[in-house]
């Protein structure tokens, strides 16, 4: 191709995507939407998981997860195992975190490896590194391999429909004349939704397609797409719920709007590209089970674009994936005085912009079996793993919370407990991060901070593995706890606090 139609292709390319950007302006994605075009070079490096050797060949393959996976370019790894190319970014939403790529890598005789990046603001021609480690397929070096056993395929579920619809039929009139406690089934399918789908008794609403997203409930970004005011069992299955907004003056739910509701569940159940919340919860009960929220984007960048937002609410979730939202992946407070209690059960909490988890007034907060990672800070600052404060109550039992380090000038930290908090840390692993968890603020005086900690391992955390404030309020506890620090960076600040028996080994008292 000559250089005057490579110039000519690149301006069409860019036209193009001016014409999409402003398409999705005029459908209303939000008004304070902004356009913006990034050259970003990546950079990615691929390598055996466990000997470090690069990979030769192997397949990279970058999509942009906002834009619904448009592959951004594609090719095959060096002799050193790198591949480099220079994508162009299309921004639209109001977020810091203006888009996120994913990285897949493929390679005959490894595992699929794959790595999600988000683009934060920053000038064009911004630098990205990616590093992926791919692990030998089963049967794979040694001694010849056997015939492995092929995963099952996702199959539909097997529900017995009272009533079928298809794409183009509204669906709001059927919920209305259905009897309470009726199966309502859609075949698979795009459903766009002029208004909220609104669901005020006991009903089931199940996709028929063999994955959620193959049937797709599309709000306009005008209003929530699902609103849930119902005494009974409500429940969603394997359904996608996208492209619903809540913003306004009133806090509603962009995808799903729950309030004064007794038994709602999602199960399998994709919300994404949802603004201001992916779910709000208002004074109800809810269970989230194998599930994913995804790429909430915030209405007032700062403030708004929680994953899920949970008001004096129960919520139990399990198996879920909550990542690369614009705000909190959870936030959890009080509503009117009533305390939110949420449990949350082998799942993944990742790449959040703010907080990965955060609890607040006399709200409770339960993690067991679940990973916590990378989640990156606003505009630089922010940005941990949990974050619990103004007397609300953590527990946390058998979890990874890993790979919060800084950026910028602000520090970041796995756990931070602050303003009379309770918490108990239990046999979990604490690696990775710039700080490890920090209990108390030195902006606060006289915290009330009671935290319990009991087996738990903290190991590689830059500044320090557990730090602890002056104040004479403070009581920590426990024991057989192990520090994997370097010298001086197992436990750091008020140290006169640590009982007896507390570190199993290493560290410093």
């Amino acid at each position: 191709m000559t250089t005057g139609a490579a110039s000519r292709s690149l301006r069409l390319a860019l036209i193009v995507l001016t014409l999409v950007a402003l398409v999705g302006l005029f459908l209303g994605r939000t008004a304070a939407s902004q356009l913006t075009l990034k050259s970003i070079t990546v950079v990615v490096q691929v390598a055996e998981c466990g000997t470090k050797a690069p990979i030769a060949g192997a397949k990279v393959t970058i999509v942009d997860v906002t834009q619904d996976g448009k592959v951004l370019a594609q090719g095959v790894t060096d002799a050193d195992g790198r591949f480099s190319a220079v994508i162009l970014i299309l921004a639209l939403d109001v977020a810091d975190a203006v888009d996120k790529i994913d990285v897949r890598v493929e390679k005959e005789g490894y595992t699929v490896g794959t790595s999600l990046k988000l683009v934060l603001e920053g000038p064009t021609g911004e630098f990205i590194s990616v590093s992926v480690c791919l692990n030998p397929a089963s049967g794979q070096g040694g001694s010849p391999s056997q015939p492995q056993p092929q995963p099952s395929q996702p199959q539909p579920p097997e529900v017995e429909c009272a009533l079928t619809l298809t794409p183009g039929q509204p669906l709001q009139p059927f919920l209305d004349q259905a009897e309470p406690g009726m199966t309502i089934c859609l075949q698979p399918g795009s459903y766009l939704l002029p208004k909220s789908l609104r669901l005020e008794k006991e009903l089931v609403l199940v996709g028929l397609g063999s994955e959620p997203t193959q049937t797709v409930l599309r709000g306009g970004f005008l209003e929530p797409v699902i609103v849930v005011r119902a005494e009974g069992s409500v429940l969603f299955w394997n359904l996608t719920i996208r492209e619903g907004s809540g913003a306004g003056p009133e806090e509603r739910g962009g995808g799903v709007h729950i309030e004064d509701s007794s038994d709602v569940t999602l199960r399998r159940v994709v919300l994404t590209n949802n603004v201001r919340f992916g779910l709000l919860a208002k004074r109800s009960r809810v269970r989230i089970e194998e599930s994913r929220v995804l790429n909430t984007q915030p209405a007032t960048p700062g403030r708004d674009g929680h994953g899920l937002r949970l008001r004096g609410s129960q919520v139990h979730v399990v198996k879920t994936v909550i990542q690369a939202n614009g705000a909190s992946g959870l936030a959890a407070r009080d509503f009117e005085g009533e305390p939110s209690r949420v449990v949350i059960e082998e799942s993944t909490i990742m790449q959040n912009v703010f907080n990965g988890l955060s609890v607040y007034d006399s709200s409770k907060l339960e993690v067991r079996r679940s990973r916590i990672a990378g989640n990156v800070p606003y505009r630089g600052q922010f940005g941990d793993g949990i974050f619990a404060g103004a007397e609300a109550e953590l527990v946390l039992e058998e979890n990874v919370i890993e790979g919060h380090r800084p950026r910028g000038q602000f520090a970041r930290t796995g756990v931070i407990l602050t303003e009379d908090v309770t918490a108990v840390l239990r046999r979990n692993r604490i690696r990775n991060n710039d700080w490890g968890v920090m209990v108390g603020d030195t902006n606060i005086p006289l915290e009330f901070i009671e935290a319990e900690f009991i087996e738990n391992v903290f190991s590689m955390n830059d500044q320090c593995g557990l730090w602890i404030d002056e104040d004479e309020t403070i009581t920590i506890s426990g024991s057989g706890n192990r520090f994997e620090e370097r010298p001086g960076r197992g436990i750091c600040g008020a140290i006169e606090k640590i009982p007896e028996g507390f570190k199993a080994s290493g560290g410093e008292k």
